[in-house]
């Protein structure tokens, strides 16, 4: 449930055009074969907006990559929301 509303989300919000970045600190794919990059649309970074729209988790499987604290903040801010908060 929780990945296809994800998934889902990520439809509604990904533009026609955009960039992927590789964060040269991990490997190119997760233990999941999954291909790991950043999605950047302007001065959008998706994978942020879908963390901070409570859509995405932030994952770590070794190295902390380049926004592991930022995505952790967002995603504890989620927790809250989900508790009662704002």
């Amino acid at each position: 449930e929780e990945g296809k509303r994800s998934k889902e989300y990520l439809k509604s919000i990904l533009p026609e055009s955009f960039n992927m970045f590789r964060d040269y600190s991990q490997s190119n794919r997760d233990e999941y074969s999954r291909l790991l990059r950043y999605l950047i649309s302007g001065d959008v970074v998706i994978n942020k907006k879908m963390v901070e729209s409570c859509n995405a988790k932030e994952c770590t499987f070794k190295i902390p990559h380049a926004l592991t604290n930022e995505f952790r903040t967002l995603e504890y801010k989620c927790k809250g929301k989900e508790k009662g908060g704002e």
